[in-house]
């Protein structure tokens, strides 16, 4: 198969990957309408492993957070992190649009972390598309 083949190939998987990605996210914001008040009531923290001996090891820090709805507790990860510690506190409060036939799915402060990555996937693939037409 011809290097253009694959790169048109490749490019449009990628790209039609970040499309998928942003249809989803537009639908789930569509989904969630209602509003309510989350606490952040615990922080995860991952270590990511060093791919090198004594390179720095990164840490992932998730918010975990809580809301009520109709008397249940909803105690979940709304999709967002950070390298950067001090970013989330326990305690903190943050206003959540929530889907009132599935409480669980929820966005918080009308965002989803899905969205840049959705554009970074559909931009990388045009550029593995704009690539192929350098091959031809």
């Amino acid at each position: 198969m011809e290097p253009f083949a694959i790169y048109l190939i490749v490019g449009a998987v990628i790209s039609g990957i970040g499309i998928i990605i942003l249809y989803q996210g537009a639908k789930k914001k569509k989904r969630c309408t209602v509003f309510a008040s989350a606490v952040i009531a615990e922080i995860k923290k991952d270590v990511d492993e060093a791919d090198k001996a004594g390179t720095r090891k990164k840490c992932t820090y998730t918010p975990i957070y809580e809301f009520t709805v109709n008397g249940g507790v909803i105690r979940k990860s709304g999709g967002i992190y950070s390298h950067n510690k001090s970013e989330f506190k326990v305690g903190d409060v943050s206003p959540v649009m929530y889907n009132p036939d599935k409480p669980e799915e929820f966005l918080v402060n009308g965002k989803g972390g899905e969205k840049a990555f959705g554009i970074a996937l559909l931009l990388f693939g045009l550029l593995i598309i704009a690539i192929a037409f350098t091959q031809r």
